[in-house]
């Protein structure tokens, strides 16, 4: 299994959400186990809930928030509910993360 580590400083929003991608990612292929995401997750969201957003990131720090909190859950995933859990994360991910590149060119 690959090594992962919690986010140790939380710059901005989309630093967040590339870091829940990367390890949802490594989750799929199996590099990483349920277990070990949402425990790295855990550690990553109570650094999370301090950061304080920026005015232009209100909008999407709820959401972000609410996606984290659901990885840090991934454990609790089985049977025909984990399919459909593990697609709706990944699609809301790749959601956000268009929302963010889009904002920051604008």
């Amino acid at each position: 299994m690959t090594h992962i580590e919690p986010m140790s400083n939380i710059s901005n929003l989309h630093n967040i959400v590339t870091w829940m991608k990367t390890i949802f990612a490594a989750f799929e292929s199996g590099k990483v186990d349920k277990k070990s995401v949402a425990n790295k997750t855990k550690k990553t969201l109570a650094l999370f809930q301090k950061y304080i957003p920026e005015k232009n990131e209100k909008e999407n720090y709820d959401l972000i928030l609410d996606l984290c909190i659901s990885l840090s859950t991934i454990n609790r995933s089985q049977g025909n509910f984990e399919k459909f859990y593990l697609k709706s994360l990944k699609v809301n991910l790749e959601e956000i993360e268009k929302s963010l590149l889009v904002e920051k060119n604008e």
